[in-house]
């Protein structure tokens, strides 16, 4: 069904996180992060936030994090961004 639903994204030429199923990441200067169809925060440190991306998770790194919003569609990490990683198990 995932291989028939993406033929259909990519014919009608809709991009993958309009449909919902794909993360997006947005960074503002270095200072905010927004991502969209996270699955979960896992861990949270004022120098570490960890999401939850389907099999793998988005590690963010920096000084002073500190949650703007959550929801169960989104978060908004506000703080000094330093790194960004993917890490698979």
């Amino acid at each position: 069904m995932q291989g028939t639903w993406q033929k259909i994204l990519e014919t009608l030429e809709i991009p993958p996180e309009a449909a919902g199923d794909v993360p997006k990441i947005t960074i503002l200067a270095g200072l905010r992060i927004s991502v969209e169809h996270h699955q979960g925060l896992l861990a949270y440190r004022p120098e570490k936030i960890v999401l939850a991306m389907g099999p793998s998770r988005l590690v963010i790194e920096g000084r002073d994090l500190v949650i703007g919003s959550l929801s169960q569609q989104a978060i908004t990490v506000l703080g000094e961004l330093s790194r960004l990683s993917v890490e698979t198990d």
